[in-house]
């Protein structure tokens, strides 16, 4: 694998740092958000002193999904007694790992995005270490720099919905609910030089991970367009619309969307009555559910 000299911050991002929650920007979000706090299971980023080894993660953990083509994501399923025993993070009532009902959790997904596996994906595609040498300075910064905006994508999509349902909760008895895991944490791994390796978030655990839209969930497919329109009415386009992104918990006959990272988001509220990125989601939405 190739090492990274994209340099991690030598301190803890302040609140206003692109790895910090932050307000929604959205107008109609920022109203809420002046009317009702930030909900108690919001989480700082978590930047640690444990030097936590990527290789160790994943050959500890239930590996879901490895990099393929050009996703690079590990996604990594895992019980949090043995995350915390074999890393030496601090306690999960410590740093973040309960569910909004207050109650410890027992497992936990790790999404990864690792940059030497990025780097390796560019090398091994004849995208020379000369041409990003002279367009962005190195390879590792013109990687390690779409992988933080990746990052960011995702936390502030998360956020975003949370908070919308939150609210929702909060005054309109739960209802049109955007249907996603919990976000518990979200930070960097970094080497003993203090060198970041990898850009991770920890989510709730989904045991219907793997089963996806299908012929068999027709009866869903409208629930499942609901949550495109729904993510829109926050300045939200998931932009990744795939089997790999969209799962089924059978149990609760809920459509779930995962994997925020190429998401775009807007100050605005985006109109479908017209064309937009989302109508054609909503279409790409109803050809998982025809097979």
């Amino acid at each position: 694998m190739i090492n990274s000299d994209f340099n991690s911050p030598s301190t803890p991002p302040s609140p206003s740092s692109p790895l910090s929650p932050s307000s929604p920007s959205s107008p109609y979000l920022q109203k809420d958000h002046q009317q009702h706090p930030i909900p108690p299971y919001y989480v700082q980023p978590w930047i640690t002193d444990n030097v936590i080894n990527l290789e160790d993660i994943i050959k500890h953990g239930n590996i879901i999904r490895e990099p393929e083509d050009d996703n690079f994501n590990y996604v990594i399923s895992m019980n949090i007694n043995e995350f915390i025993e074999k890393f030496h993070v601090l306690p999960p009532q410590q740093q973040g790992f309960l569910t909004k009902s207050g109650k410890p959790i027992e497992k936990i997904i790790i999404k990864l995005q690792a940059i030497s596996t990025m780097l390796d994906y560019y090398f091994n595609n004849n995208i020379t270490s000369d041409f990003l040498q002279k367009t962005f300075g190195s390879p590792q910064i013109y990687v390690g720099d779409n992988l933080l905006n990746y990052h960011i994508n995702e936390i502030e999509s998360y956020e975003r919905i949370e908070e919308y349902n939150y609210n929702q909760i909060l005054n309109h008895n739960g209802t049109n609910l955007i249907n996603i895991p919990n976000l518990l944490q979200h930070g960097i791994i970094i080497d003993s030089n203090k060198i970041i390796k990898a850009f991770f978030i920890i989510i709730s655990d989904l045991n219907f991970i793997n089963i996806k839209p299908s012929l068999k969930f027709k009866n869903l497919e409208k629930q499942a367009i609901n949550q495109i329109k729904l993510l829109s009415s926050l300045g939200i386009t998931h932009n990744n619309i795939s089997k790999n992104n969209v799962c089924i918990d059978e149990e609760s006959e809920k459509v779930y969307l995962i994997d925020f990272g190429n998401s775009l988001i807007t100050d605005e509220i985006l109109d479908c009555s017209e064309f937009c990125d989302a109508k054609k989601e909503m279409k790409l939405m109803e050809r998982l559910f025809m097979t």
